[in-house]
C-alpha cells in the first residue's frame, strides 16, 4: 500500500492488523517525504 508516512505508520498498519495480517508481513518502504 502507498501513501503518506503518517497515515502510513498508524492508521494502515492498524488495519491491517485487525484483519489478521502477521506483523512479519507487514512491510513498510520509506520513499521520504
Amino acid at each position: 500500500m502507498c501513501g503518506p508516512t503518517s497515515m502510513m505508520n498508524s492508521s494502515v498498519i492498524a488495519l491491517l492488523e485487525s484483519l489478521g495480517v502477521e506483523p512479519e508481513n507487514i512491510l513498510l518502504d520509506d520513499f521520504g517525504d
